[in-house]
C-alpha cells in the first residue's frame, strides 16, 4: 500500500515559535468540528490536511478539505494562516 502522507521538518525561530504559541492558544478557545469541507459536491483528488494539538489541557483535531470560503472558524483560520506563512518563509525547497 502507497503512503502519500508528507511531513516536514522546519527550523523555525524563537520569535515564530512564539507566535505559534500565542495563535494556539486562541485556537484552542473553540471546539474544533471533527471536519471542514466533506460536502457532496466537493472534489475527491484535493490534499487533506489533519490539525491535531495537544496542549497541557486541552486536545483536539480535524480534518481539513476544500472548505467552503468562511467555513473555518476565523481562530483556526488564523492558526493555519500563521503556519502557512511560517513555512512559506522558511521552506528551502519553495525559496
Amino acid at each position: 500500500m502507497l503512503n502519500y502522507n508528507r511531513e516536514s521538518t522546519y527550523n523555525i525561530t524563537l520569535q515564530e515559535l512564539e507566535l505559534i504559541r500565542k495563535e494556539l492558544v486562541y485556537l484552542t478557545e473553540i471546539d474544533l468540528n471533527s471536519s471542514y469541507g466533506f460536502g457532496t459536491d466537493k472534489p475527491t483528488d484535493l490534499p487533506l490536511n489533519k490539525v491535531q494539538y495537544t496542549t497541557s489541557f486541552k486536545t483536539d483535531s480535524t480534518l481539513i478539505y476544500y472548505p467552503d470560503e468562511n467555513e473555518l472558524p476565523a481562530k483556526l483560520d488564523l492558526f493555519l494562516t500563521t503556519i502557512n506563512q511560517i513555512i512559506s518563509d522558511t521552506d528551502t525547497l519553495k525559496n
